[in-house]
């Protein structure tokens, strides 16, 4: 599928891959505060961050990413982040599932 990302307030990536994660944090009222999602191209990743959609306060971020450390460098290891790695099945420090 093809994708946009964007990157900042006027700059963006396009390009062709599939989404392997899509995870949201949820304010007390169910609207959306943060959203991560992790595309798959056949030669990175691409990671996305929007905070505040839907509001006057969004903000974007995005990068590609060469490996799961540079992916883990983008998203950090707050919670979302953690929930993420898992979701999209991706070995990060101090991670480990012990499934085989």
């Amino acid at each position: 599928m093809y994708f946009v990302v964007r990157t900042g307030k006027t700059s963006q990536l396009s390009f062709d891959g599939i989404c392997i994660a899509d995870v949201v944090a949820l304010n007390h009222d169910d609207t959306v505060r943060r959203l991560f999602r992790l595309y798959q191209t056949d030669q990175c990743y691409v990671a996305e961050r929007i905070d505040n959609p839907a509001t006057i306060d969004v903000r974007y971020w995005g990068s590609v990413c060469g490996n799961s450390q540079s992916v883990y460098e983008f998203f950090g290891n707050e919670p979302l982040a953690n929930y993420l790695y898992g979701t999209a099945g991706l070995a990060v420090p101090g991670l480990h599932s012990n499934n085989r």
